[in-house]
Order: C-alpha cells, then sequence, then structure tokens
C-alpha cells in the first residue's frame, strides 16, 4: 500500500497538488469573496440542525485532509495522482457556480474558545468565511482522494474499512465543528464520485 516515491513521482506530485490547489485558493476565495458582499444569503439547513453540539476534538478529522493530501504521495501512482489532481480542479469549477448562485449562510454562531484547539480555530475562521457551503470542498476533496486510494489497492477490504472509516469522520467532523450544515455533505459526496468517475475510474485501467 505504502510505495516510496521517485523523483519523477515526487516533482509529478508537487507539480500537480500545486496546480490544483492554486485553482482551489483563486475559485473558492473569489466565490466567497463575492458571497460575502452580497446581502441576501441562502438559509440551506434545517432548524433542528442548530441543536447539533459543537465538539472542538472533531477538528482533528477535520484536518486530517492535509494528511490525507501530503499522504497520496506515498500512497498513489505517478499517474493516479495527476488524475486525482483534475479532479480536485475539476470539481472546484463545478462548484463554483453553485457558490455564486446559491451564497448561503452558516446558521451556527462562530464559537470563539475552543479548548486545545484554539489556533487551528482562529487559521480557519481568518482564512474561510462562512458562505460557501454547498456542496462541502473538504468533503468533495476527502471523497476524490480515499476513493483513489481503493483504486489503488483494488478494492482491498482492509483499505476499504480503513478509507471508509476515514471519510465518514471528515464527513461528520464538517458539521460538529460547525463549518457545515447536513446536506453539504451528501452533495460533496456526489460531486466527490462524479469527479472521481471521470478522472479516475474511467481514465485508469488496473492490470
Amino acid at each position: 500500500m505504502i510505495k516510496v516515491p521517485d523523483k519523477a513521482t515526487f516533482i509529478s506530485y508537487c507539480l500537480w497538488q500545486s496546480l490544483a490547489m492554486t485553482t482551489f485558493v483563486i475559485v473558492y476565495g473569489l466565490c466567497n469573496h463575492y458571497a460575502s458582499l452580497q446581502q441576501n444569503h441562502y438559509k440551506l439547513y434545517f432548524d433542528w440542525e442548530l441543536s447539533i453540539p459543537h465538539i472542538p476534538l472533531m477538528m482533528l478529522a477535520y484536518r486530517s485532509l492535509d494528511i490525507l493530501l501530503c499522504s497520496v504521495l506515498f500512497l498513489l501512482s505517478k499517474e493516479t495522482m495527476k488524475q486525482y489532481a483534475k479532479a480536485m480542479i475539476f470539481s472546484v469549477v463545478v462548484a463554483a457556480p453553485i457558490f455564486i448562485i446559491f451564497p448561503a449562510k452558516l446558521g451556527f454562531p462562530r464559537p470563539e474558545v475552543h479548548e486545545y484547539f484554539q489556533v487551528l480555530y482562529d487559521i480557519l475562521y481568518k482564512i474561510d468565511k462562512p458562505h460557501n457551503l454547498l456542496p462541502s470542498m473538504h468533503v468533495v476533496y476527502a471523497s476524490i482522494g480515499l476513493f483513489a486510494i481503493n483504486f489503488e489497492n483494488a478494492f482491498s477490504k482492509g483499505v476499504v474499512l480503513f478509507t471508509s472509516v476515514w471519510l465518514m469522520l471528515i464527513c461528520a467532523s464538517v458539521v460538529l465543528v460547525h463549518q457545515h450544515h447536513i446536506l453539504d455533505i451528501p452533495t460533496g459526496l456526489g460531486l466527490g464520485y462524479l469527479s472521481y468517475r471521470i478522472f479516475i475510474k474511467k481514465n485508469l485501467v488496473k492490470e
């Protein structure tokens, strides 16, 4: 499962991930800035969701996406990593018009105190305005990456179980850290799966 990347794979990873993340920062950031300037925002959540507790500890699961984005260097082949980056770019471009047409508002008030994870929350609040909610790009990128790992390992039962638990934790975390709402999760999974099907499952053939 774990592979030691050669120089060419490492360079490819750096180039493609840099391109994917630059695209994300520009597209996502512009959409979020646009949404923040709008006077009317859509309420894309149910009232009962506001009773969902805030669990600071889930920030660890939320930020585990960073670990995933780094670990694909050791878990995916050079070609799969390339397709993963393409899928990331495709997904944020598809999500952009949704963010623009439906600028959303976060129903949860952002709490100021977060126990042992204050720094992580402060960084999150500083760089991410609470408007690009549906679909959750956090769920999108996590699902594409974890689907790709399953694909790379021929859907091994152990790998599928591990990645499924990891994905469930990330999906739960986006709500439990009060960064997203319920509908943001299935829409993120749907866009993630579509991107995976187009760029990984249909383009790569397992030997």
